[in-house]
């Protein structure tokens, strides 16, 4: 079964709905996504290594979940849906802090072109990563994640860096 996405314009009003896979065809076609960053009560940040599995950025790192809102879905039952489904997370409720576009392509395997609204949550819960959907995770504080992306800026997804340049005051 073909996972349906919502298409979006640039002002991220829905005007139809498209396969997910159709969607990150070439220069993609734009579309609604979402990212969160997860922190513990310590104050770090649980990174995702994607999953070898996934079409874009397989095997690099990012937020603690990514993925896509669905036909027939609003953005908060999505974002509690990726959580449990990625790394067993069950939360009572999330706050979309910001959005963003971006566009970037992945070698000639297609392209991600999305509105990417931003979600932040904290909790105690023990993870339990999906060995499907997340190869390898680690917890991370600011420091340490700063030197890793110095080091490794090529290990990171895209979008992942835009947040982190751009807007991780706006999280923390």
């Amino acid at each position: 079964m073909k996972e349906i996405i919502l298409k979006v314009d640039k002002n991220d009003n829905v005007v139809g709905e498209v396969p997910k896979d159709t969607a990150h065809n070439n220069k993609g076609i734009l579309h609604r996504a979402f990212l969160v960053i997860v922190f513990d009560d310590k104050g770090k940040i649980l990174l995702a290594k994607r999953s070898r599995f996934k079409r874009l950025w397989p095997g690099f790192w990012d937020g603690s979940v990514a993925s896509h809102q669905r036909k027939n879905e609003s953005l908060e039952t999505a974002v509690k849906r990726r959580l449990k489904k990625e790394v067993g997370i069950k939360v009572p409720k999330v706050k979309n802090l910001f959005k963003f576009y971006y566009q970037n392509s992945f070698r000639k395997k297609g392209s991600e072109r999305e509105i990417c609204h931003v979600f932040k949550l904290k909790t105690k819960n023990k993870i339990s990563p999906n060995k499907k959907e997340v190869a390898d995770f680690k917890w991370l504080d600011l420091k340490e994640l700063q030197k890793e992306i110095e080091n490794n800026p090529r290990e990171y997804t895209p979008w992942f860096l835009i947040v982190y340049k751009q807007f991780l005051n706006d999280i923390i």
